[in-house]
């Protein structure tokens, strides 16, 4: 049975032992490549006239990535649904050292949806890949975007900088930060354009996980615009508690004695485990991964 860059067969091997018989059976595959190439989208919907990413890596068959020797260009190509006709937009990428890269697409304004096609190689000998997404709603065609201008955490005391645009002019906007399930920043600024920069100082109360959500109204039928994006901040704890011990080894029956520094009349608790309770199984400990896991914007 051939699938897409695949052939699959079945076997059926038969074995006689002690007049007894078994039959069983497997599946192999043969691929007629030696590399594969997977496109995956942004989010479940884009947003017209907006920037839309799609993400595209070049991998061998076991997912690691392709040797470096390999040329690592892409062509990929989007087929726009709109109203009278089907623009496309199409790029030639290259890939970075890991086979991957981030295509910035810009759907037009009346689409309402996309196929995005990735190819790779010759035409008669040629990878492809494909997704379909779907656009966004709104009765005025309109929509605003929130775009971070850094990744990853960041510390207490840090600017946090954001990136938002809109498909048309926006006079007054607000945004409002969410952490723990309280609004702990909300503000609203005059813009008078169709894109600004949001710009605020990590606090402890955003730690670890917060939630910007930004939105303006428009004066003509009151819809709302509005867009949010997650980001984190490093400073959960404020208070810095350590431990520190006197010797890394002992024999049964020596004392040992431990150093705690935390801030003035805190209450630190000390749990001593054996080892052999730990190498039974992982995970029944309090740490500050698990502590901060435990909080949702």
């Amino acid at each position: 049975m051939k699938q897409e860059g695949c052939w699959r067969s079945a076997l059926t091997l038969n074995a006689n032992q002690t007049d007894s018989y078994s039959h069983p059976s497997f599946q192999i595959s043969t691929y007629w490549v030696n590399m594969k190439l997977d496109i995956k989208k942004q989010g479940d919907t884009f947003k017209p006239g907006l920037p839309y990413n799609v993400f595209v890596a070049l991998k061998q068959m076991d997912d690691t990535p392709v040797k470096a020797s390999v040329p690592q260009k892409v062509q990929v190509t989007a087929f726009y649904e709109c109203p009278f006709n089907i623009p496309t937009e199409e790029k030639f990428v290259d890939l970075d050292d890991q086979g991957t890269a981030v295509i910035a697409l810009l759907p037009p304004l009346n689409c309402t949806s996309a196929e995005i096609e990735a190819l790779y190689g010759l035409s008669d000998n040629h990878i492809r890949d494909s997704l379909k997404v779907e656009a966004g709603e709104s009765p005025s065609n309109s929509f605003l975007q929130l775009v971070a201008d850094n990744e990853g955490a960041v510390d207490v005391g840090k600017t946090l900088s954001f990136l938002v645009k809109a498909t048309e002019n926006v006079g007054m906007m607000t945004y409002q930060v969410m952490s723990r399930g309280s609004i702990v920043l909300s503000k609203e600024i005059s813009v008078n354009s169709d894109h600004t920069t949001i710009s605020f100082t990590a606090t402890n109360d955003m730690a670890p996980n917060s939630r910007l959500i930004v939105y303006a109204i428009r004066p003509s039928n009151q819809e709302i615009l509005v867009d949010a994006t997650d980001f984190k901040v490093d400073g959960l704890f404020r208070n810095n508690v350590t431990l520190s011990i006197d010797k890394n080894s002992v024999e049964p029956g020596d004392s040992v004695s431990f150093k705690v520094t935390a801030d003035p009349y805190s209450y630190v608790g000390l749990l001593a485990v054996d080892q052999s309770v730990l190498l039974l199984k992982s995970g029944n400990h309090i740490t500050s991964q698990l502590v901060g896991s435990g909080f949702f914007s």
